[in-house]
C-alpha cells in the first residue's frame, strides 16, 4: 500500500524535486522526479498536502492555472493528508519493489489546474466541449522485467464524447481504478497521456494526474515460497537450539 503518509510535509505544501535528488521512495517504491533548476520547472512525480480546491475568479480571467499544479479539485488526498502529483512528457514508469506483482487497484483524480483549463481554456490548451467530442486519457500498462505489456487500463480523466450531454464530466473527484486485469508478473507501471486536443508540439492539454492508495501484493506462489521459507528457517532454528 502506497499512501505517501510516510511522507513529511509542512501544513498546505508540496515536495517538487527542488532539492535535484531525482526521486523520493513511498512504501518501497521509487518515484522519479526530473527538476529543471535554470527554469524551476519539474516532470515525473512531486507530493503534496495541499487542499485548494477553487480556482480564483482572477485566475480564471486571465488562464493563469498554473500556480494549481499542486492542488486536486476533489481538495486533497484520497485517504490521510497526503498524495502524489504526476507530470508526463510522454510516458512515466514506476518500477515495484518485488519483481512479479500482482497490482490491485490506485485513486486517481485530475490535478486543479488541469481541471482549469479543461473547463475554462487557457492560452496553451482549449475549453473542453461536446462540439469537439474532447477528452483526457490516462493509460496504466503493465509490464514485466523484460519491459513487455501485459496488459492496459484506460481512466478518463475527461470525456465530452457521448451524444448525451449529461454524460459529459470533468473528472472532480477520487477514482478507484481496478488493476487486477493487469494480472500477475508485473514489474513496473507505465503511465502514458493522451486529448482530443493537439498542436503541433502535441498535447496542448495539460498532462496531469493525481494519485493515491496504490496496492500491489506479490504474486501468489513468491508469496507461499516466502512464508515455506519463513517456517522451514524457522524449524531449523529449532532443531539448533535442540540440539
Amino acid at each position: 500500500m502506497v499512501d505517501f503518509g510516510d511522507l513529511s510535509l509542512a501544513a498546505e505544501s508540496f515536495y517538487n524535486g527542488a532539492d535535484e535528488a531525482g526521486g523520493f521512495t513511498s512504501g518501497g517504491v521509487f518515484f522519479p522526479n526530473d527538476y529543471n533548476s535554470m527554469w524551476d520547472v519539474w516532470s515525473g512525480f512531486a507530493y503534496s498536502n495541499r487542499t485548494t480546491s477553487e480556482v480564483s475568479a482572477v485566475d480564471v480571467s486571465s488562464g493563469n492555472f498554473l500556480p494549481y499544479q499542486y492542488e486536486t479539485r476533489a481538495g486533497g488526498a484520497f485517504a490521510g493528508e497526503n498524495f502524489a502529483v504526476a507530470f508526463i512528457g510522454g510516458s512515466l514508469r514506476l518500477d515495484l519493489p518485488v519483481e512479479r506483482q500482482v497490482p490491485q487497484s490506485m485513486a486517481v483524480t485530475n490535478v486543479l489546474y488541469a481541471w482549469a483549463s479543461m473547463t475554462y481554456g487557457d492560452s496553451f490548451a482549449k475549453q473542453f466541449t461536446g462540439a469537439d467530442e474532447d477528452y483526457l486519457r490516462l493509460t496504466i500498462r503493465g509490464l514485466d522485467a523484460s519491459e513487455a505489456s501485459l496488459g492496459e487500463v484506460d481512466v478518463w480523466l475527461a470525456d465530452f464524447r457521448a451524444a448525451d450531454a449529461g454524460e459529459h464530466f470533468i473528472l472532480d473527484e477520487w477514482l478507484v481504478v481496478d488493476l487486477t486485469t493487469l494480472g500477475g508478473g508485473v514489474h513496473s507501471l507505465e503511465f502514458s497521456m493522451d486529448s482530443s486536443d493537439v498542436g503541433d508540439f502535441g498535447v496542448n492539454t495539460p498532462t496531469y494526474f493525481a494519485m493515491d492508495g496504490l496496492v500491489a501484493i506479490p504474486e501468489p506462489r513468491l508469496a507461499a515460497l516466502a512464508v515455506g521459507l519463513a517456517v522451514l528457517g524457522g524449524a531449523m532454528a529449532l532443531r539448533r537450539r535442540k540440539a
